[in-house]
This record gives structure tokens, C-alpha cells and sequence, in this order.
């Protein structure tokens, strides 16, 4: 840090690495909103959120390259994963509306095979809830910090050659009292 040489950010940007992979609570738990280094005011915790938010964007072609694709040549679910990558076309994913200065992740593609399309589904659902996380964090920040993006991503995949309804199925039992089923006795008579 400039006029600081004993002072240094490498412990944050440490962990505002290892934050991107981990589970969101992970940088509430070791990352500080607020923190001074020398001269400069730092929020390594909003560092984190960004690095998550535009990992997680940066998903189309560019980044899965196809002749990388071809020399490692995956099979099963690491196939699907890269065929994922190569129906998205845009690269410019993070918008702005202008109109409300919101910002909203958009992405445009079309798609032959609806088994890679779910997939592509269901990282949008990822991204979705990544989205709500940074927004609901950020939102307890200094106005600086705060994120304003819509919170579900703008699906652009045109199907070719299929439909695909966006129908989820979601299971979520809960007891809160166990239980319990009688013993059922068989009798002579239905013997």
C-alpha cells in the first residue's frame, strides 16, 4: 500500500478468493464490510459478493472454449456442463435499464437438445439465488454498496425443435410432531 510498506490487503484478497466457492454465509463469517489500509477505505465483503456474481455471469462459449472442448473430449455430466456453455451467445451478460437504473443478467442462446436446455435451467436458478443473496446482503450496506439487479435472471434460450414447459416440482416435508401409525392386528376372520 503506498506510503504504507508495512501494510498489505493480502489476507483479504485470500479470503475474498476462496469466498467465491464457498457457501454464501462464508463471507459474513471472515469477510469485514469495513476495514482502512493506510489512506484507502476498503469492503472486502462487497469485493467477495462482485467476485461471485461475475463468476457465476461469465457463463457462454468464451469461456468454455471448443477446441479445449475437443482435446479433452469429457463425457456424462462434465459433457452436458460444456454443452451448456455453447448455446449461450452473448457476451455482454450484466445490463443496465436505463429506464430504473436496475441492472439485470440476461442471456441470449438457442438450444437443439431440451436435456442440456434444463440444465441450463437450473443454473439459471443458481444464478437466481446468487442474485437475491447479493441484493439482500448489499442492502444493509452504505448506499455505495448497494446492488440493485433484478433478481431473476432474463432467459433468452429459444428451443429448436421442442418445448419446454417451465414446470419444477418441489418437496419439502416438515413434521413436527413424529408419526405415528397403529399396529394393525390381522383377526381369524380375515385370515
Amino acid at each position: 500500500i503506498p506510503s504504507y510498506p508495512s501494510s498489505n490487503i493480502m489476507e483479504e484478497v485470500a479470503l475474498i478468493c476462496v469466498a467465491h466457492t464457498e457457501d454464501i454465509g462464508f463471507l459474513k463469517q471472515n469477510l469485514k464490510s469495513y476495514d482502512e489500509k493506510g489512506k484507502y477505505k476498503i469492503n472486502p465483503y462487497f469485493c467477495g459478493i462482485l467476485l461471485r456474481l461475475g463468476d457465476i455471469s461469465d457463463f457462454n462459449s468464451n469461456r468454455t472454449p471448443r477446441k479445449l472442448y475437443e482435446l479433452i473430449n469429457p463425457e456424462n455430466k462434465s459433457d452436458e456442463e460444456w454443452k451448456s456453455h455453447f448455446i449461450i451467445e452473448n457476451s455482454e451478460i450484466i445490463k443496465k435499464d436505463d429506464a430504473n437504473s436496475q441492472s439485470y443478467i440476461a442471456f441470449y442462446g438457442r438450444c437443439s437438445d431440451p436435456k442440456i436446455h434444463r440444465n441450463v435451467l437450473g443454473y439459471f436458478d443458481w444464478v437466481n439465488n446468487e442474485i437475491y443473496n447479493a441484493n439482500l446482503i448489499t442492502s444493509t450496506m452504505n448506499n455505495r454498496y448497494k446492488l440493485n439487479i433484478k433478481p431473476q435472471v432474463e432467459n433468452n434460450i429459444t428451443p429448436m425443435g421442442y418445448t419446454i414447459p417451465n414446470l419444477k416440482l418441489d418437496l419439502n416435508f416438515v413434521f413436527e410432531t413424529p408419526l405415528v401409525f397403529p399396529m394393525i392386528q390381522p383377526s381369524l376372520a380375515s385370515l
